[in-house]
């Protein structure tokens, strides 16, 4: 008897946790709205993601779903993901990136990137407003290769000021000379 309500128990629980992990449609909605409006409001941001999207051979629609998915599947609904993506510290920051990057299924390492990831390093360091030649860009990337698992890590490092390595600093004064 005993092990009858037990296993009663767990039935209701894990069914009820399992409903508890699906959105209404109404909250996809909203995330797919919300997402793809974010992602082209910003004219240098749109300009950059399409490049990206574009390496990737993916459409926003496809990226922004997998990404709405992601979300569903880690926030119990749509206004508690909404908070963590709008969370400005670094951890949110960084587990927000890692879940939309992963939707794009790049398998770039330190020292041996994709070729997409090559690609889209050269092209925002080749853009006009990086003031940097063509040699001056490939040498960064292949020295950012080197250290980091992709252009985005790099990034990221730069935003919250964390490139405190004496030697890439170094590599980085010699790719332009």
């Amino acid at each position: 008897m005993k092990n009858i309500f037990l296993i009663c128990f767990l039935f209701v629980f894990v069914c009820s946790w399992s409903q508890q992990k699906k959105w209404a449609e109404s909250e996809k909605k909203q995330c797919m709205t919300e997402r793809l409006k974010k992602m082209t409001s910003d004219k240098e941001s749109a300009s950059s993601g399409l490049m990206i999207l574009e390496q990737y051979k993916k459409s926003k629609e496809e990226v922004v779903s997998c990404y709405c998915s992601k979300l569903e599947n880690t926030h119990k609904t749509y206004k508690v993901a909404r908070e963590f993506i709008n969370k400005k510290d670094r951890k949110s920051d960084r587990e927000s990136f890692e879940m939309g990057f992963s939707c794009f299924n790049d398998k770039s390492e330190i020292g041996k990137w994709s070729t997409e990831m090559k690609n889209i390093c050269y092209k925002i360091l080749q853009g006009p407003s990086s003031g940097l030649s063509e040699k001056q860009a490939n040498c960064f990337c292949e020295t950012i290769e080197k250290k980091y698992v992709n252009f985005f890590e790099f990034g990221e490092a730069a935003k919250y000021n964390e490139i405190k390595d004496q030697e890439l600093i170094l590599e980085f004064q010699n790719c332009q000379k």
